[in-house]
């Protein structure tokens, strides 16, 4: 008997804890949430304690090496295929967790091998950015000099393509200007502002050319590391009935690089050259009413290094996002 009533006793204290634990936990959340010094009467912080959103994305790559020594060299365009993927993403306070399906896993004739894996923060001050990608998808064309020879290169060939990019950035106007607002819906801008920013960004890579013909060549590898510095400008623009503009764009000039070109009896080193850029554009338009929410996002980060006449490497990312939500 008193065995079961000590039983009951617990089984009732331990929900009574949980939630104890759960309501002290989001009241710290929220007090770290509100904590920020910003200017009310610019930026709103919404009072529920969920944010559930859902996002239709599509990502594309652009890749090209140029290298030519007097009269021989080549230069490539190739392109990755687009990669379509639905997310799901469960934001708690300040707190977000999200994933993203590509819809071709289930189609085995529209299935590729292309990965992406990232990490975003979103602060008034300081914000980050961290992607690793794998992609096989790459295909275009090679155009071998002095014979002006144009080379199809099929999807495939490039048989691997591992990147991994990291930006940073400081706001300098944090307490009237809202980076949250259009990328994370966690803030409401409630009038135009916008800031300078501080950038600094990280670029590395490495990718493996199969059955490609240049100088009795077979197989190349490219090597890019790169570190930027620089900065730029972002504004938020407010429209009568709850519509948000926002335009930023960075772009970082680069203080650190070794880029190299490899193949089975050369090995190319790429030559520091001014200037050498890593830059990032972003557009969004956001619509909002108390609870809901809905728009679109599209950024384009790109990287230019290096001389034509030794070797130049370009690359270009892009990626546009329709989103729809509602804060609980």
């Amino acid at each position: 008997m008193l065995l079961t009533m000590a039983i009951s006793a617990l089984a009732q204290e331990e929900p009574k804890s949980s939630a104890s634990f759960l309501q002290r936990l989001d009241s710290r959340m929220y007090k770290k949430q509100h904590k920020l010094v910003v200017d009310s009467s610019y930026i709103y912080i919404p009072e529920q304690r969920w944010t559930l959103k859902t996002s239709s994305n599509i990502t594309w790559n652009i890749l090209g090496i140029k290298h030519q020594i007097e009269d021989i060299g080549f230069s490539t365009n190739l392109q990755s295929d687009p990669t379509y993927s639905q997310g799901i993403s469960v934001a708690w306070r300040w707190l977000e967790l999200g994933f993203s399906i590509n819809p071709a896993w289930f189609i085995p004739s529209l299935k590729n091998s292309d990965q992406s894996y990232s990490i975003s923060v979103y602060g008034n001050k300081f914000g980050m950015s961290a992607t690793f990608r794998v992609a096989n998808s790459y295909k275009g064309t090679l155009l071998s000099l002095p014979d002006s020879t144009s080379v199809i290169i099929p999807k495939g060939d490039i048989t691997a393509d591992i990147s991994g990019d990291f930006d940073a950035w400081y706001v300098f106007n944090g307490k009237k200007f809202s980076y949250c607002a259009p990328f994370t819906m966690m803030q409401i801008q409630k009038r135009s502002a916008g800031s300078a920013i501080l950038g600094l960004s990280v670029r590395n890579g490495f990718s493996v050319f199969e059955g490609i013909s240049y100088n009795d060549q077979e197989k190349m590898s490219l090597m890019t590391n790169i570190l930027a510095l620089g900065g730029g400008y972002a504004h938020n623009f407010i429209t009568p009935h709850h519509w948000l503009i926002h335009v930023s764009a960075i772009g970082n000039l680069s203080v650190l690089s070794y880029n190299v070109l490899k193949t089975s009896t050369e090995k190319i080193r790429m030559k520091n050259t001014f200037p050498d850029w890593v830059g990032t554009f972003q557009f969004s338009v956001l619509h909002w009413t108390e609870r809901w929410f809905y728009g679109f996002n599209f950024s384009l980060r790109g990287a230019i290094y290096g001389t034509m006449d030794n070797l130049e490497f370009t690359n270009a990312r892009t990626e546009g996002h329709l989103v729809v939500g509602c804060r609980l």
